[in-house]
């Protein structure tokens, strides 16, 4: 049973603006960039992954991000910080920090709606 957080912010700005943020705020982090895909054209939802490594803490987290339009001009980023190793019992709280870094780091970027919502989870 590994532990995950998931988290949700609302911002300004369309998912095709947000994505490109988004993807260059995951080296400020410390994630490495795995790949994007758009899910939908109508309207626009792009799910974009990354991936930490090895820490003292962890054998590695993966990050899922999915942004989509929720209004005109007005995006929804829903991530979720996982444990790689799925024997992992404890995250000592880094699943949680990956998203408070990634949320931090957009808020400065982006003008937020509303704060960011974030919950840990046992798989």
């Amino acid at each position: 049973m590994t532990k995950r957080a998931i988290g949700k912010l609302t911002v300004e700005g369309t998912p095709e603006n947000v994505s490109t943020i988004v993807k260059t705020v995951l080296p400020m982090i410390g994630t490495s960039f795995a790949g994007e895909k758009v899910v939908s054209e109508d309207p626009f939802v792009f799910e974009i992954s990354g991936t930490r490594g090895l820490s003292v803490k962890s054998f590695g987290e993966s990050i899922e991000i999915r942004i989509s339009e929720i209004a005109h001009g007005q995006a929804l980023i829903e991530a979720k910080s996982e444990c790689l190793d799925s024997s992992q019992i404890f995250d000592y709280g880094r699943n949680k920090k990956n998203l408070e870094s990634l949320f931090g780091e957009l808020a400065k970027q982006l003008k937020t709606t509303a704060p960011a919502s974030l919950e840990e989870k046992r798989l």
